[in-house]
């Protein structure tokens, strides 16, 4: 490559990094925005990902802009930077021996761990990753690979699995057929193994390992053959990680590669005195498995809460999740869990449509998260607000320069899940509430929400809102013209001491909302237990001439952590949990909402001992708040 050539190349890559930063400082965000800024960092791989080399040209460019950001100290950048950082190495063919990129790297991040968390923590296991990469070039791509396609070692055993929980009746016709895509068997183990020792070798032996050469000779190779090279392979690498100088580490697996090498029949194509051509080798294609289901109960025999699977920790390639597959139903097995929340990749907000985009919003806690990690809300939900048939049909990355045989480029839909499941690996913790429901039956229920609990009119709105065709003969008023519900309401109210303190009031309301929605950045609140009661209260009924009476209403509303809501049997009432239209609850009298709170942590065969010196009234709260982990890029901000 000409020198003019190379400088152009570099102009153009720190233009794509700046593209795929923008907007990701708090003080640069705003409330609207395009698309096309979340597509920055899937073009930024596509123009890398042209020639090996330009690998090490964007890892430059990133390790300079993290060191303006210690320098200036823009936390909100340091993740994302960290990420590509990461994400980048990851894809690197390989680091040169007169490179001092990742010492570099290495020196860069160090800085960082007097930083708070989560900073320091994502710094440390980067230093981490860096260390084995040092040791062992490429045995994180490895270790993620073999983990993905199920190839576990004797030294280093790791299995993952990608499972897609899809209802039919609620995903676009579009996106099952991405996802039937993605559950398609891809990789053979042959085709694995030739994958994976393409890359550790030309990892380990640059542009003196004869890619093409090798690839014809590993494809000879019966499937035991390959094995057994594989095994030899990564023990090596995995010893060599834990050599403690950096230097005698890549020495010493680099002779014992040779030796396998010619162990294996291949003369020639390691170690060539003639350097040849570095090769991209893309991440093979994750095992994924596509699981449909058409109830909500999710045809579960043990009374669990809808969606809500455990597995065990048996190998999971044994695992019969295939699309169309109903032999595992109304089985419970310790072990991975899995949670439905269908809506977690939904755009907020209905475009088209006119509960101003906002008061239309189907769900909310997509915008939740986002707020809460900018790098989620460009990766996961911009991609959202792309047309159909771009989202399923498109791919975004030209043809790497990979070898003959490689797999064909994914759209853009699949190729964001399998990013969003490989690099979203911070959770942010969701607070979990449960309400205890009792009908006009006298019969009771308990459910459990994360977002937001719809009480009243905006419940039974919702649900002919739901009835699809039915809500034109329907009908759907608005709360000025809707039947007030008389109601009690006891409500406790967080006070900064600790101690609650408890109001009751009696209201004529036609709706009563209880959520954790933010509308802004700044009214993100640490205290994440608190809940925002939102009372549509009717001031004065006026009747008209006509047969409808109107309201007149006014809204307010109160920080709570505990309420208690109450009707008479002549005043029951629908109740929607986390606006989901599939869990509305009609001809309800009593509704109470608390924090969930994880077990004891004492022994449960016996109970807490108070303290002598202590009433009981007084003793100490050994329970905590129960959070559900949604994982994320960049996790919650600080």
């Amino acid at each position: 490559m000409q020198p003019g050539a190379t400088t152009c190349t570099e102009d153009r890559i720190q233009h794509a990094l700046e593209r795929c930063l923008h907007g990701l400082s708090l003080s640069r965000r705003s409330t609207s925005w395009s698309a096309g800024l979340c597509l920055n960092c899937w073009s930024l791989q596509e123009l890398v990902s042209r020639d090996p080399g330009h690998f090490l040209i964007l890892l430059e460019q990133i390790l300079q802009k993290t060191r303006e950001v210690q320098e200036k100290g823009t936390y909100d950048l340091l993740t994302p930077l960290a990420l590509l950082f990461y994400s980048t190495v990851l894809c690197t063919p390989h680091f040169p021996p007169d490179s001092d990129l990742l010492l570099k790297a290495a020196s860069t991040y160090h800085r960082f761990l007097t930083w708070p968390v989560p900073y320091c923590s994502i710094c440390q296991e980067l230093l981490t990753f860096i260390d084995a990469e040092l040791k062992a070039p490429g045995i994180s791509y490895q270790r993620l690979v073999r983990a993905e396609q199920g190839l576990p070692i004797r030294s280093h055993r790791s299995s993952t699995v990608t499972v897609l929980l899809l209802n039919p009746v609620e995903v676009q016709a579009e996106f099952l057929a991405v996802a039937n895509k993605l559950s398609t068997p891809g990789h053979s183990p042959h085709s694995a193994y030739t994958t994976l020792l393409l890359h550790a070798f030309q990892a380990t032996f640059g542009a003196h390992c004869d890619v093409p050469g090798l690839h014809c000779r590993l494809q000879a190779k019966t499937l035991a053959e390959l094995e057994d090279i594989f095994t030899e392979t990564a023990e090596a690498q995995e010893l060599a990680s834990g050599i403690g100088d950096a230097a005698e580490a890549r020495r010493w697996l680099r002779t014992k590669l040779q030796a396998v090498g010619e162990k294996a029949g291949f003369p020639g194509v390691l170690d060539t005195a003639k350097p040849g051509k570095l090769h991209t080798i893309p991440i093979p294609v994750a095992r994924c498995y596509t699981y449909s289901w058409s109830q909500d109960s999710f045809g579960l025999s043990d009374g669990m809460d809808s969606g809500y699977v455990e597995d065990s920790e048996e190998s999971s390639s044994e695992w019969p999740w295939r699309r169309g597959s109903q032999e595992r139903r109304g089985h419970r097995r310790p072990g991975q869990k899995f949670i439905r929340i269908y809506k977690l990749f939904k755009s907020t907000s209905q475009l088209e449509l006119g509960t101003t985009p906002w008061e239309e919003s189907t769900n909310d806690i997509s915008h939740y998260l986002g707020m809460l990690d900018p790098w989620y809300e460009r990766n996961v939900l911009g991609l959202m607000h792309l047309p159909p048939e771009v989202l399923c049909q498109q791919s975004l990355k030209a043809e790497a320069q990979a070898l003959e045989g490689s797999p064909t480029q994914l759209p853009i839909l699949a190729d964001m899940l399998l990013y969003y499941c490989r690099f979203a690996a911070r959770p942010v913790l969701l607070q979990v509430y449960q309400t205890e429901l009792t009908f006009i039956t006298g019969e009771k229920t308990t459910e459990i929400f994360i977002h937001s609990l719809e009480l009243g009119h905006s419940a039974a709105t919702r649900a002919i809102k739901a009835s699809g065709p039915g809500s034109k003969r329907l009908g759907i008023d608005g709360d000025r013209e809707a039947v007030p519900l008389t109601l009690q309401i006891i409500y406790s109210k967080g006070a900064i001491s600790g101690r609650s303190r408890w109001s009751n009031l009696e209201k004529v309301c036609t709706s009563v909302n209880l959520n954790k929605a933010c509308r802004k950045q700044e009214e993100l609140d640490s205290s994440m237990e608190a809940l925002t009661l939102n009372l549509t209260e009717v001031v004065k009924r006026q009747n008209s001439k006509s047969k409808k009476g109107f309201n007149q209403i006014s809204t307010s509303q109160i920080k709570v952590d505990k309420v208690q809501i109450i009707g008479s049997n002549s005043c029951p009432f629908a109740v929607c949990l986390d606006q989901d239209e599939r869990k509305i609850l009609q001809s309800v009298v009593r509704c109470e909402v608390s924090p969930c709170y994880k077990p004891e942590k004492s022994d449960l065969s016996s109970p807490p001992q108070t303290p002598p010196d202590l009433p009981a009234q007084a003793a100490p709260d050994l329970c905590s708040l129960l959070c559900l982990p949604i994982m994320t890029f960049s996790g919650a901000l600080p």
